[in-house]
């Protein structure tokens, strides 16, 4: 008992960053039927559907007044019924909760629900938000980062074909007007949950065009419209390094730090093979320690 009333003391504490947040922008209506709520599920495949009946289950323990319509939507459906079926209850509901769908990468005619789904309802942003859990022990600690995706454009735009034989052409298609539209969500995401700071990730050194027009679009609009709001532009190689670069400073400072180590450049003699070696040891370690707690 005292360990599970610890848990509810940490988790508690940390309420304020788990919470679910603000979401801006206009909503669907609600079906509202006797005070309660009806919300279309999408049970999916693979670990989707038991994920479901979870889900069901704590609904009904808290007296959560929605009354779930179940649709049954998979990868296993070739022709474009129960899609129709799913998204019309998806519109007639307003809101809806959706498991897991398989996308055939084998079959050139099928349709990936999850992309028919976004650009059908215009789903225009994915929000993912990465936070750390105190009581689960993880490789990073302190993380609290929400991406926001555009979901509809770019490589998301599913227009590809092929040219002639052995010659694939994929088209990103961009446009300002939905360029606008996801860094403003972004924006104003930021502005209702307090948020501090945007970093627009991007790849305009090489995509000058596309997601150069991306990053000017983002850089304007923080000047004019969110002065209140830091605002920093970064490349997308770079974003993913820094992820994970505290971890490479770490490993190495502590090798430097063993004068044993020390190759010729730097006053030693040992083989930079060594060196190396030492420094992989370094940045393994934290792994085991993670998995073994």
């Amino acid at each position: 008992m005292a360990s599970r009333s610890l848990l509810g003391s940490i988790a508690r504490r940390h309420y304020s960053t788990i919470r679910p947040h603000v979401f801006p922008g206009k909503r669907l209506p609600h079906a509202k039927y006797g005070g309660r709520h009806t919300v279309t599920m999408l049970p999916g495949d693979g670990i989707g559907p038991e994920m479901m009946d979870h889900i069901k289950r704590i609904f009904s323990f808290a007296h959560i007044p929605v009354d779930f319509e179940t649709v049954e939507l998979s990868s296993k459906d070739v022709d474009e019924t129960a899609l129709e079926f799913a998204l019309m209850a998806c519109v007639r509901n307003g809101v809806a909760i959706k498991g897991n769908i398989e996308t055939k990468f084998d079959h050139p005619d099928y349709l990936s629900r999850n992309v028919e789904i976004r650009r059908r309802l215009d789903l225009y942003a994915n929000i993912l938000h990465c936070v750390s859990i105190p009581t689960i022990p993880t490789r990073h600690k302190g993380i609290d980062i929400v991406l926001i995706r555009e979901n509809t454009e770019g490589e998301y735009s599913g227009l590809e074909h092929e040219t002639i034989k052995g010659v694939i052409e994929s088209i990103k298609l961009v446009t300002k007007k939905n360029i606008d539209r996801i860094a403003r969500y972004a924006f104003e995401y930021a502005v209702v949950n307090n948020r501090k700071k945007v970093t627009a990730v991007h790849k305009a050194n090489i995509q000058k065009l596309g997601d150069g027009l991306f990053l000017k679009v983002a850089r304007e609009m923080a000047q004019h419209d969110y002065p209140q709001i830091e605002f920093e532009a970064m490349i997308v190689d770079n974003a993913s390094m820094q992820l994970d670069a505290h971890r490479l400073s770490d490993a190495v400072y502590t090798t430097l730090t063993e004068q044993r180590l020390h190759t010729a450049d730097i006053g030693g003699s040992e083989k930079t093979s060594v060196l190396i070696n030492n420094i992989i040891e370094n940045l393994t370690v934290p792994l085991v320690q993670a998995e073994a707690h």
